[in-house]
């Protein structure tokens, strides 16, 4: 226990690190979808549904996050401290595990300690604080563990690390989509150990990554789209060397950590942000070159490491699996932030041995302001993360094109009340992008709740897609117009105007016979109103009644009104006449 005895100061400064965001409530961004409105999750008896569905309706495969959601769900309900602490605790577990396999690989205590150390209270780690980076989470506790029982098993030829090993690989691979390269990279661990021989016992983890494959294809289907072009896939891959730059930039500045750092792909290749990024990779693997000579396997096994990692999302491979995105978000290099620590750690400790005592003391001082440093930054951004508010404005004023944060935002604040803020919001999104069906969805919510019921509708008819929710965001403005109109019908009941307004709300409800009888009401009360009239012809047309269709269509052109009206129903009348089954005359 004497090894592993200051490990205890890495936990407290993680709980200390991520106490103020503990008790924060469920985000509007992931959070409030994926656990609050997720039907899928709130029943304990329906687990299993976790293995023959998506992931909370995305386009992914992750059972296991899924049915960990469930289980905290049926002990825990929606206190969001809970989840909170499931993620803390996860860290700290990572954390350990950090330590013991560097332990492992560098036989070195000090060293394997402060590896753990800057993983555990890196600033860039703040996302553990957000709950919908779970999969994140579990996921790297099971590569942790996955890697050392298989170090083991290198070192110990025990049976029971292997299978150890092999157990969660598939933990792994049944939580995230990137667990697929994780047998390459035992493959290098192999190599690293010079056990090459051996290889052939990584046969089950290469069958395990194509039985994941062939199940996911069977419960999701297809659900990767390739390239359009060869250009474009190079575009991608050029994007994703700007996503490396930045990445690194913020292991060792981390300053400028906001949420969701997302963006579209650049446009062109000549782009400074693309050229930075190739100037940058290129120099790197240059002084890496250079370095070759003194690097050992271990070290080598360490970049393979941070390769790997960031395989998924490198686009190398021919399939744009970002749907045209470019991703730098702080969680992407959890992981990745290990092989970077254990290199920076060796070159350290190297400098610490070479330095004279006096030096040493420098030194010594140097690793505890950055400590206390990482500590200091890594608490305030979970303070900020508290406030969701706050912390999407924060994202928003780095980020101002975000449409997601925004809509976040704008879905805070209509949680509390906010309504006409939350519109301003989300009209900012559609002024990116006008065929944001989800800013629109949301701006008719807020309509509704300010009892706006027309204008509600009528951004809910400008969404051109269709969905449950925008479904029922209808019926529900259906039902509070068609009451407000029968309220209106107690204090008059032969006003024709409300009747022809309850006729369209019928049509628009597809409730034909329904708005024939409202405008029959409203023609009753008011012969003259052409608008009627004409609304009852086409209404009659709709349910194949030809001879009433051309009764009121010829009725409502002997009114007199607008000439361009008047040309409308005449050539509606024309179209009717020639339907097979209308009455010819």
């Amino acid at each position: 226990m004497k090894k592993i005895f200051p490990f205890p100061l890495v936990l407290a400064l993680i709980f200390f690190i991520y106490q103020p965001s503990l008790q924060s409530p469920f985000k509007t961004l992931d959070e409030y979808p994926f656990l609050v409105l997720n039907s899928n999750i709130h029943d304990l008896r329906h687990f299993q549904n976790a293995f023959f569905s998506s992931f909370l309706g995305g386009p992914f495969y992750r059972p296991l996050v899924a049915l960990m959601y469930t289980v905290e769900f049926h002990f825990f309900g929606l206190n969001s401290f809970y989840y909170h602490l499931v993620n803390v605790l996860l860290h700290a577990c990572n954390a350990f595990g950090v330590f013991l396999l560097c332990r492992n690989l560098l036989k070195n205590d000090f060293k394997s300690f402060w590896a753990a150390l800057i993983f555990a209270v890196h600033p860039l780690q703040w996302e553990v604080c957000l709950i919908n980076n779970r999969s994140m989470l579990l996921y790297s506790f099971f590569v942790l563990w996955c890697v050392f029982f298989y170090q083991n098993f290198l070192q110990k030829e025990r049976v029971g690390y292997y299978l150890a090993s092999l157990v969660m690989f598939l933990g792994a691979l049944f939580t995230k989509e990137s667990a697929v390269f994780l047998p390459c990279l035992l493959v290098v661990q192999t190599w690293a150990a010079g056990k090459l021989p051996k290889g052939k016992k990584l046969a089950p983890f290469f069958i395990g990554v194509l039985f994941y494959a062939l199940i996911r294809q069977n419960i999701l289907g297809p659900t990767i789209g390739f390239w359009n072009s060869g250009y474009s896939m190079i575009l991608g891959v050029a994007s994703f060397l700007w996503v490396v730059a930045t990445i690194v930039r913020l292991i060792f500045y981390p300053f400028d950590l906001y949420l969701d750092r997302s963006s579209p792909l650049f446009s062109t290749l000549f782009c400074p942000q693309i050229i930075a990024g190739f100037i940058f990779c290129l120099s790197l693997i240059v002084m890496l070159w250079r370095q070759k000579d003194k690097m050992t396997r271990t070290h080598l096994f360490f970049m393979a490491w941070m390769i790997i990692e960031l395989l998924p999302v490198s686009q190398i491979v021919p399939l744009n699996i970002q749907n045209n995105m470019l991703y730098a978000n702080e969680h992407l290099a959890y992981l990745f932030l290990i092989g970077v620590l254990v290199l920076m750690v060796e070159v350290l400790a190297w400098g610490y041995a070479q330095a004279q005592k006096d030096s040493r003391k420098v030194f010594q001082c140097l690793a505890v302001i950055l400590v206390v440093s990482f500590v200091t930054l890594a608490r305030q951004q979970n303070i900020l993360a508290y406030d969701q508010k706050q912390l999407y404005r924060a994202s928003l004023s780095r980020a101002p094109d975000n449409k997601r944060v925004r809509v976040s935002l704008a879905l805070a604040l209509a949680s509390e009340g906010f309504l006409q803020e939350a519109k301003k919001e989300l009209q900012k999104v559609l002024t990116f992008d006008p065929h944001d069906d989800i800013a629109r969805l949301n701006i008719g919510r807020i309509l509704y709740l300010q009892k706006k019921y027309l204008e509600a509708l009528e951004e809910y008819e400008k969404i051109n897609t269709s969905s449950k929710r925008l479904t029922a965001n209808k019926e529900e403005v259906f039902r509070a117009l068609i009451d407000g109109y029968r309220i209106a019908l107690e204090k008059d009941p032969q006003d024709p105007k409300v009747y022809y307004s309850l006729g369209i709300i019928f049509s628009k409800k597809g409730d034909i016979s329904a708005s024939i009888a409202a405008y029959q009401e409203a023609v009753r009360y008011d012969p003259g109103m052409k608008e009627a009239l004409y609304n009852l012809g086409v209404s009659y047309a709709q349910i194949g009644q030809w001879p009433q269709a051309l009764e009121w269509l010829k009725k409502s052109l002997q009114i007199p009104g607008d000439p361009q009206f008047d040309r409308v129903i005449a050539q509606y009348l024309k179209d009717v006449r020639q339907k097979p089954k209308a009455p010819k005359e």
